[in-house]
């Protein structure tokens, strides 16, 4: 992301509503040239204005859906009394379905499971068996401490799926925001994965919507988000890079569905353009899918179709 960053740093970002953009799924064409960055969309920022909840909805998205209560509650990961998740089963069910892990976004620092229940009931409804985490949170800890708690529970629901109905041939993990970020880096790192004594070729697919930081790196601390990232990456700014997903993209990696709203003004484009492009050139299956209209919160929402299209 540097050389883009640097660019743009100085320009006002306008609204998306004048950028033409996709209205159906679409990929991303091959780039060429030098640098993992695609051109930046015309008169796109980077990020918008400061995110205090970065991630978390407000009380009226999925509030039309009353969410049942989950199969299980508070389901031990880890020792921590934030290593928990929280399961959601399908009513009925012919054969294994489908398992997804749901992680939350929260800038690193705040946030819970219980906020996406209708999520959970939903997925579960439409036959997944889904799991919501949640993980420790900063100021308390820092990176790689939140993506730690996030494989070990990708780690648990791969060995536990089977006892629920849930395929652990077809895990999907699917992140928003924040825990877009981490949803990434733990499918494209392999060090997370391998350190729970599991292949990252466990992972079937990633749903990341309205990542902001999937091309981390020094030039973020330039952006209204900084505060979030010092108190999750630590003062050295100069080691944000090494938790950018975009670091690690290879030709084994999972397929990836990535998603964004057009009224997004917290995870704007940028960075999701960055990674996609990362991906395509080697060769990742990778969709993008464009939600005209949507904001950083209702674009959870709205993604629930394309999610499910995507897990299989």
């Amino acid at each position: 992301m540097g050389g883009a960053m640097a660019t743009l740093a100085g320009v006002v970002a306008v609204s998306l509503a004048s950028v033409l953009v996709p209205t159906a799924p679409a990929q991303l064409p091959p780039v060429s040239g030098v640098g993992l960055g695609p051109v930046p969309l015309p008169g796109v920022g980077l990020i918008g204005p400061p995110a205090g909840a970065l991630g978390l909805p407000p009380a009226s998205i999925g509030s039309t859906t009353t969410a049942g209560p989950p199969a299980q509650t508070d389901v031990a990961y880890g020792g921590d009394p934030r290593q928990r998740l929280d399961l959601y089963l399908p009513a009925t069910r012919t054969g294994a379905v489908p398992a997804v892990l749901f992680v939350h976004g929260g800038g690193w620092s705040i946030g819970d499971k219980a906020q996406f229940a209708w999520l959970g009931q939903q997925l579960a409804a439409q036959g997944v068996v889904t799991a919501l985490a949640n993980y420790r949170l900063s100021p308390a800890v820092q990176h790689p401490e939140h993506t730690k708690d996030v494989a070990r529970a990708v780690a648990w629901l791969y060995r536990n799926a089977a006892a629920y109905g849930g395929d652990p041939a077809h895990l999907y993990v699917v992140g928003h925001s924040a825990g877009a970020h981490m949803a990434a880096l733990v499918a494209l790192d392999r060090s997370y994965l391998l350190a729970e004594g599991l292949s990252p070729a466990i992972v079937r697919g990633v749903v990341g919507i309205a990542g902001p930081t999937y091309d981390l790196d020094a030039n973020y601390a330039q952006t209204p988000i900084a505060p979030l990232l010092y108190a999750a990456f630590g003062p050295d700014t100069a080691r944000w890079a090494q938790a950018a997903p975009v670091r690690y993209v290879q030709p084994y990696a999972p397929g990836f569905l990535l998603v964004y709203g057009t009224a997004d003004n917290q995870a704007l484009p940028l960075s999701t353009q960055a990674l996609a492009t990362a991906l395509q050139r080697s060769g990742v299956p990778t969709q993008v899918e464009t939600l005209p209209g949507q904001d950083h919160f209702g674009v959870l929402s709205a993604a629930l179709p394309a999610i499910r299209r995507f897990v299989q």
